[in-house]
């Protein structure tokens, strides 16, 4: 399951790179869709992992 992980990963970023098929919004949604499946856990989205709080 990792290896596919990392296929996905290798695979969707070489198109948000390329700016070919997707954006990384889109790419992230998908490789999170595959983890949870692939899992049974129920994760958090993209977008609550890559914005961790502020510090003030």
């Amino acid at each position: 399951m990792a290896a596919n992980l990392v296929a996905l990963e290798d695979a969707y970023g070489y198109h948000v790179i390329a700016r070919t098929s997707m954006a990384r919004r889109e790419a992230e949604q998908h490789i999170f869709g595959y983890a949870a499946l692939a899992t049974s856990c129920d994760l958090p989205s993209p977008v609550e992992v890559a914005a961790p709080p502020r510090e003030q």
